[in-house]
């Protein structure tokens, strides 16, 4: 497990303290629940940091785009699986992958026509050849903020939709 992350922003005031305390939600975006935790909310804390492509490099994977979606795009937030422990710092500017899948090879076979002689003799089967396309970049993104496993960023620029398994790595010409 990495974490607990909140879901959905909520906010509440205490009203009445002691061994059972009274407090008014002042918004929410769904309902509140039974079981759901009740966080004292952390002061705020000013970072100055320069947007900087990161020492050594960087292969993190998208986890989660917001509200649990399927995409995302231009300002949307993501979540990284590398923290700091694996070296991420506020301030590092990664390119977004997506991997493109295998496609078939039009042109000719170059492997053996194999005859399925268990089937029949004029039944042959030739295999299909595929070729692996270069991972297609499809933006940028900005790290702001960190914890020991995870990374949050915000995606600064993009030509396609960004997706949970996408892939954002170091790139050289930042």
């Amino acid at each position: 497990m990495l974490g607990y992350e909140e879901q959905v922003p909520r906010t509440a005031r205490v009203e009445k303290f002691g061994d059972l305390a009274t407090v008014r939600i002042e918004s929410a975006l769904e309902e509140v629940l039974v079981g759901d935790r009740m966080l004292p909310a952390p002061r705020e804390t000013l970072i100055n940091y320069v947007p900087h492509a990161p020492d050594k490099p960087v292969n993190a994977r998208i986890l989660r785009v917001p509200f649990g979606g399927l995409e995302t795009g231009r300002g949307g937030i993501v979540t990284l699986d590398q923290g700091t422990a694996d070296g991420m710092e506020v301030g590092h500017v990664l390119a977004i992958y997506r991997v493109v899948d295998p496609i078939e090879d039009p042109r000719p076979s170059r492997q053996q026509t194999i005859i399925l002689r268990y089937l029949d003799p004029t039944t042959v089967f030739t295999p299909k050849e595929y070729v692996a396309p270069a991972d297609e970049r499809t933006g940028l993104l900005f790290v702001f903020r960190t914890f020991d496993r995870v990374s949050f960023a915000v995606v600064l620029n993009t030509t396609e939709s960004v997706r949970p398994g996408d892939f954002a790595r170091s790139h050289s010409g930042l």
